[in-house]
């Protein structure tokens, strides 16, 4: 019965809680990355034409 009892609680809010943890992780994780990236985009601008010297 205890067993019982606590795979519910478990499923009810532990299941939930365990979810929330892992999306905390993971935007603690990688938001530095997308900001890194998207600094790295932004401080190129946009690509120069090529420039041909006459031979």
């Amino acid at each position: 019965m205890l067993a019982a009892v606590l795979c519910g609680v478990w499923l009810a809010y532990g299941e939930r809680a365990a979810f929330q943890l892992g999306r905390a992780v993971a935007v603690r994780l990688f938001s530095p990355l997308v900001l890194l990236l998207a600094n790295a985009i932004v401080s190129r601008g946009p690509p120069r034409a090529a420039v041909v010297l006459p031979a």
